[in-house]
């Protein structure tokens, strides 16, 4: 890391509070010897992925006691990760319980644990967005140059995990809810920067539905080339999905005009009875409707999981009025 921060202070790369971007850096100048166009020097002593910082001594236990609905869990309790042993303890629940594991994400992260009183729920992480990515780049409406302008106010979800097993209902909605409430904050305090829109991969064969409910913006698919996949190697492609932070994100930017027109969402197709046990089925049916405003769709969506709780039932009745 002695490379790597004399090259940060040689050429400024300094984040708005002044500290050195050398995590950052890392990554880039690891992507440069990867295609050739440099030499790194040896790596030191402890080089590489430090695993104390990412998992602890045993497993996280799980939960015990969890209701099948959120509105009695005492919390959940959303934590920014401050200490080695915070970090670690989310570092071992994703290692052990998230499909791509923890994975190594530098460049400006934040963690953020999940407790309760039953225990660790999961938790999530947010990192640095992909570099070129051109659905994005054309939602948001911005050429090469106001990419790079504005890209450090653009953050990405990189690792979500409900833990397996709760069926606690709406608990992820819940979740991501608290995590990015306070992510603008966050963020800003730690990197002097506040983010404005995030942005989240989802895998078709997972479907997303919590994230499809909880109104992230699709627009658009990944070209199926990772990030640290070899030069003309293809990975599975993902659908993309945006949430604005502020309503006003587009003025921040110093944009201008209408949204970009976006394309459909793809026809994800869920197994049979998929997602019809979670609250999020009504919000997957019926958000989309183009009934006027947004206060009307909320009020669709409510209607019709209030019926479905008693579908032979008049509304009145279902309702309680």
């Amino acid at each position: 890391m002695a490379f790597v921060r004399e090259v940060c202070t040689t050429f400024g790369f300094r984040d708005p509070l002044g500290h050195l971007q050398d995590a950052g850096c890392l990554v880039a100048l690891r992507d440069l010897a990867h295609v050739g166009v440099l030499a790194l020097p040896p790596a030191g002593p402890g080089a590489g992925v430090d695993r104390a910082v990412r998992d602890l001594a045993a497993a996280v236990p799980p939960p015990v006691g969890i209701p099948d609905r959120v509105d009695p869990v005492e919390g959940p309790v959303v934590t920014l990760a401050e200490t080695d042993t915070v970090c670690r303890r989310l570092g071992t629940m994703l290692d052990a319980e998230h499909p791509l594991g923890v994975g190594l994400h530098v460049g400006r992260p934040l963690r953020y644990p999940v407790g309760s009183d039953h225990g660790w729920l999961g938790g999530c992480m947010v990192a640095v967005p992909a570099l070129v990515l051109k659905p994005r780049n054309r939602w948001i409406g911005r050429d090469a140059a106001g990419r790079e302008a504005h890209l450090d106010r653009v953050v990405g979800l990189a690792r979500f995990l409900i833990r397996p097993g709760l069926a606690c209902r709406p608990l992820a909605s819940t979740v991501l809810g608290l995590c990015l409430g306070r992510l603008t904050d966050d963020y800003a305090a730690r990197y002097g920067v506040a983010p404005l829109p995030v942005e989240t991969f989802v895998d078709p064969a997972h479907g997303g539905i919590s994230l499809r409910a909880t109104n992230r913006i699709h627009v658009g698919m990944s070209a199926g080339r990772g990030r640290r996949a070899d030069s003309g190697a293809q990975v599975p492609a993902k659908g993309i999905r945006m949430y604005p932070l502020v309503r006003d994100w587009r003025r921040h930017l110093g944009l201008a005009g209408p949204a970009v027109l976006l394309p459909p969402p793809p026809a994800w197709r869920l197994a049979p009875g998929a997602g019809l046990d979670s609250d999020h089925w009504a919000q997957t049916e019926f958000g989309g409707v183009p009934v006027g405003n947004a206060a009307l769709a909320r009020r669709l969506v409510a209607s019709a999981r209030i019926q479905a709780t008693a579908p032979m039932k008049t509304f009145p009745q279902s309702a309680g009025i």
